[in-house]
């Protein structure tokens, strides 16, 4: 029995590697949607910061004033503000 030539073994590595890429998640050349890992950990820390300085910031004079002078229910004071930002 003669082994494979060079073409038929191409055209059978070509057809395996088209029914991986079918499959999901096995194709890294279709990109995704999903971030990355640093991306995600990133997001979480910002929302974990806002969360807790918009927390802090409901029993916080200074905030209560700044919201009374501009009508805005989301106005932090300078503190609060610099720690929603990942400042303070």
């Amino acid at each position: 029995m003669e082994p494979p030539s060079e073409r038929s073994r191409k055209r059978t590595v070509a057809a395996g590697l088209r029914r991986l890429q079918q499959k999901p998640g096995w194709n890294p050349a279709a990109g995704s949607d999903r971030p990355d890992a640093a991306t995600q950990l990133r997001d979480l820390g910002d929302a974990t910061r806002r969360e807790r300085t918009y927390d802090g910031a409901a029993d916080c004079a200074d905030c209560g004033k700044e919201r009374a002078a501009t009508g805005d229910e989301t106005a932090l004071c300078e503190a609060h503000l610099a720690d929603a930002m990942g400042l303070g």
